[in-house]
């Protein structure tokens, strides 16, 4: 008994002071950590309209809720989900927006849900509050993540990104674009410009004179979504206002464009990706991923990697430029437990290739890197959870640690951190 005793008594002082060694770097701590203070926000759509939703995996319904996660190198991550006050939907391009300051948080609601639509002649006035056409401005700072506006918007506003000033938020509704100045407590509209195009979802370049979007060039709220024709197109950002330039078709023998959807284009603004399929998994067949060259006079799509996955969902570019990761859906039956995957692409080969799949819990959404790239996060609405992975050159290596969130994460944006 003396000889346990002694050895305890050992042990727990060797303990005590190997720790603070093995706790001195960031890496060894028994915690997530990110080399400078960033903030998540996730929207989730715990109302039951995510693929998640559709595929019967989510159980009982929780409803819609934001989930805030503040990240640094000295701390454990510091979140806060709140129930009730945002609503949103996961169908679209899983993105949102955060003003540059890290101040605001920007969510869109529209009323689509598969069986109708809106435009700005239909009364919406009867429509319960998840199905409002609304953007819903959110003070991350706040200790309770207040909703500080909630702005009604004629027609569907598919989704919100942030200029690169951080200075203006651009939402698209149909065929207009409207552009809000970020303001002391909150958003005011500057400027609303018509579009010839029914703009669905978009990306501005990293200059922040250019935006990338896909839609149709025509079409009616009585049109089944499914049923219409879309295409890429490239605008022109002059001040505020949005400038129709052209439709960006594909190289002669390159491949096709089928369901254009969510763009995204390069840290170095010279190319943009989209994906086919508009992430729809529940068909037959495997996506192409489509390779734009917006450094030429009429961008193109000059590059197609074919058979990427099956209902390619979002995409996210390492900030190097050289490497995008593509979040796959797959058709997984309801109830399985059936992973879904992120393809890994190299963009610094000619032409560009897919390198790899990973597994990935089922139904991955919204995808982003850290300023840095040396962490990968992806939300995974069936676990409730945002995954993460560490980056090293063109390798994920999955972490041991997630982030918790609301019911469903559907929807995911990264910034600074505000100052406390």
């Amino acid at each position: 008994m003396t000889r346990v005793c002694a050895f305890e008594t050992f042990g727990l002082a060797a303990w005590l002071l190997i720790t603070p060694v093995l706790l001195t770097n960031a890496e060894d701590r028994p915690y997530l950590t990110t080399k400078t203070p960033i903030t998540l926000l996730s929207a989730n759509d715990g109302g039951g309209e995510t693929s998640e939703g559709a595929l019967g995996l989510s159980g009982p319904l929780q409803g819609d809720s934001i989930t805030v996660i503040h990240l640094g190198p000295d701390h454990p991550p510091i979140a806060k989900t709140v129930y009730g006050t945002v609503p949103n939907t996961g169908i679209g391009v899983p993105r949102m927006a955060i003003s540059g300051n890290g101040r605001y948080g920007f969510v869109t609601n529209h009323s689509w849900r598969g069986d109708s639509q809106t435009d700005e002649t239909t009364d919406v006035s009867n429509l319960p509050p998840d199905r409002q056409n609304l953007l819903t401005v959110i003070d991350l700072a706040d200790p309770g993540l207040k909703v500080v506006q909630q702005i009604p918007l004629p027609a569907n506003p598919w989704m919100a990104v942030a200029h690169p000033d951080g200075k203006r938020i651009f939402v698209s509704t149909g065929n207009s674009f409207y552009v809000f100045a970020v303001d002391e407590g909150g958003a005011k509209l500057i400027q609303r410009s018509s579009s010839p195009v029914y703009v669905l979802f978009f990306d501005i370049s990293p200059r922040g004179d250019r935006i990338v979007a896909v839609g149709p060039s025509s079409y009616s709220a009585k049109t089944p979504l499914p049923e219409v024709r879309i295409e890429i197109h490239l605008f022109a950002i002059r001040d505020a206002a949005v400038e129709y330039l052209q439709r960006i078709d594909v190289k002669e023998g390159a491949g096709i464009i089928d369901r254009p959807f969510a763009p995204r284009i390069a840290p170095d603004g010279r190319r943009a990706v989209v994906l086919n399929g508009l992430a729809n998994s529940a068909k037959l067949g495997l996506d192409d991923v489509l390779v734009l060259d917006l450094s030429l006079q009429a961008p193109k799509v000059t590059d197609v990697i074919p058979q990427v996955g099956d209902g390619l969902e979002s995409v996210a570019f390492h900030p190097s430029g050289q490497m995008a990761v593509v979040s796959c859906i797959d058709n997984v039956p309801p109830g399985s437990q059936r992973a879904s995957h992120l393809a890994v692409i190299d963009l610094s080969s000619r032409p560009s290739r897919l390198l790899y799949h990973l597994p990935i819990g089922a139904i991955p959404q919204g995808i982003e890197f850290t300023p840095d790239g040396s962490k990968l996060f992806v939300q995974i609405s069936s676990a409730h959870h945002i995954a993460v992975f560490d980056v090293s050159g063109f390798m994920l290596k999955p972490s041991p640690f997630v982030l918790h969130t609301g019911h469903s994460p559907s929807s995911l944006a990264i910034g600074p951190r505000f100052p406390q």
